[in-house]
This record gives structure tokens, C-alpha cells and sequence, in this order.
């Protein structure tokens, strides 16, 4: 053995558990059946026998446009074929027994943009003729679906929102922790203040979204309203009130994100988390010692 296949020996030695591995991983093209076509069709179209009436579809315009094997013979090019008419004959069998084999019911370029209720609705319906398909054999032997990728622009747009009102937060929380008066004064400063830190800890983690989608953070705040109203009761129903929209602009990002991107899904999940974990505190403030029902303010918000 000379050194060079000394060197290539070891090099093989040292690769062959890592191809093995890949190898079982990755085993290449199925030996079953693949489907020779795919056909895609919008979700909003699709029922229990579209297969079946694309098929009937494709016969009539066999009947039409190649009554016969020398005509469809003509159209494909193949007049000369020895087997013309047994092609003929198969052709229109395949169209009344199989004339699809693969469907994609589309969600994406099929379908478009729709509103959410709607796109429900037809999941829903998709659902309910997949399933009647099934039971009446009227489905491809192959069958499947296309969804829409996420919509990085507009969820970076949702994130400049949720930044935006954040960043009120800042303000807001700020503004509250100085006009609180009284004997119990230093506990709910001080909650106020770590609100304001944590609305800003907020703001900085959806700026962190939108840059790792490749956007860019907004400049601005959210809207900041002035009540002039500052007794304790007030303030917190007022803190109550913003955070219910906090928590609704995180549940419409998990909405927006759900099933799309699991980061920007968990980082949803936390903040609704949260979000609810303050209400709940706030609602308790607001309750007179001893109640255990929950407080009238928080209710109108339920």
C-alpha cells in the first residue's frame, strides 16, 4: 500500500460512520408510487368530487378538440404511433378512473389575501370536504395542501405598533409613578416604576424582531392620553384599560405568526402570558379588601 492510499484509506475510515448516518437519513427518491403531475386549486373551490369533475371537464374536451385516436394522434404528434389506439383508449380511461393524482388545495396564489373569518371558514369547509372525499373515494391518490409563508412586512409593521405602544408605556408608567399621593405611596410608585422599566424592556425586545426580519425600528411612540383624573382608582383603571390592548396586540401577532415562525410564535405566547399575568395584579388592586369576585372594571373588560 503506498502512503497516498494510506492517506485515502484513513480519510474513508474517519467519513464512513458520518455517510452511513447520512445515508439512512437520506435514502433517496421513494420506491413506492410518485405522481406524474401536480394540480393546484384554490381552498375557496375546493369539494369532495373536484377531482372527478376536472376529469369529466377533461373528457369533454377530449370528445371535442380529439374525438378519435388519428386525431388525438395529430395533436400530440404521434400519427404513427403502432399502439395510437390503445393510447386513446388509456387516456380516457385514466380520465374517468384517475384524472388527477396529485392535488394541492392552495391557500397561497390561488387563493389570496382574504379577511381571517373568511380564510377560517374556508379551512373549516376544506376540512369538511376532504373528509366526505375520503368516505366517497372521489379524492386524489395523492393529496395535500399550500399555505401562504409568512408576511414579513406585515408582521414587521405589527411589531412597529406593538413597539410604538410600548414605548408609550415608557411614558405613561413614568408619568403615573409621580402623581400617586397618600400613605401608600412608596409600594405603588415603585410598581410603577418597574412597569415603565418592563414596558421598555418590551419595546426593545419587538425592535429585536423587527431588525431580525431585516427591518427597521420605529422612531415614534404610541398614542399618550391626559385624563387630568389622578387618584389611585383612576390611574389604575386607565392602566387596566392599556393593558387589555396590549394584550389584544399580542394575541393578533400570534394570530398573524401562528404555525409561520416558531421564535416570533413563543416570543407572542410570553408576552400574552404577561400581559394577562398584569391584569390580573391590576384587577386585585382594584378590588376592596376582602373580595374575592373579580372587580367590576376588570369585568367590563372580559
Amino acid at each position: 500500500m503506498t502512503s497516498h492510499d494510506s492517506i485515502l484509506a484513513e480519510a474513508e475510515s474517519a467519513l464512513r460512520e458520518a455517510n452511513l448516518r447520512f445515508a439512512a437519513e437520506h435514502p433517496g427518491e421513494s420506491p413506492g408510487r410518485q405522481p406524474v403531475h401536480t394540480v393546484y386549486g384554490g381552498a375557496q373551490l375546493f369539494a369532495a368530487d373536484s377531482v372527478p369533475k376536472l376529469g369529466a371537464i377533461a373528457l369533454r374536451a377530449m370528445d371535442q378538440y380529439a374525438p378519435d385516436a388519428g386525431t388525438l394522434g395529430k395533436a400530440v404528434g404521434i400519427s404513427d404511433h403502432p399502439a395510437l389506439t390503445t393510447i386513446d383508449e388509456r387516456v380516457r380511461e385514466k380520465l374517468k378512473r384517475e384524472p388527477i393524482e396529485d392535488f394541492r388545495i392552495d391557500f397561497e396564489d390561488g387563493y389570496g389575501n382574504r379577511p381571517d373569518a373568511e380564510e377560517d371558514h374556508h379551512c373549516n369547509a376544506v376540512a369538511a370536504e376532504v373528509a366526505k372525499g375520503m368516505k366517497a373515494a372521489t379524492l386524489s391518490p395523492f393529496i395535500g395542501m399550500r399555505v401562504k409563508p409568512l408576511n414579513e412586512e406585515h408582521v414587521r409593521a405589527f411589531l412597529s405598533q406593538i413597539m410604538e405602544f410600548e414605548l408609550a408605556g415608557v411614558v405613561r408608567y413614568t408619568h403615573y409613578s409621580m402623581m400617586i399621593f397618600g400613605y401608600n405611596r412608596i409600594p405603588i410608585v415603585s410598581w410603577f416604576q418597574t412597569e415603565a422599566t418592563e414596558s421598555l424592556t418590551h419595546a426593545q425586545q419587538a425592535g429585536e424582531m423587527i431588525t431580525r426580519l431585516g427591518g427597521h425600528p420605529s422612531l415614534a411612540i404610541g398614542p399618550l392620553l391626559e385624563t387630568h383624573a389622578h387618584d389611585i382608582g383612576q390611574i389604575l383603571r386607565e392602566t387596566l384599560q392599556a393593558e387589555h390592548v396590549a394584550l389584544d396586540l399580542y394575541l393578533k401577532l400570534l394570530e398573524l405568526v401562528a404555525g409561520k415562525n416558531v421564535a416570533l410564535e413563543e416570543y407572542a405566547r410570553g408576552l400574552i402570558e404577561q400581559e394577562e399575568a398584569h391584569i390580573d395584579e391590576i384587577d386585585k388592586m382594584l378590588r376592596k379588601p376582602g373580595e374575592v369576585e373579580q372587580s367590576k372594571e376588570a369585568r367590563e373588560y372580559d
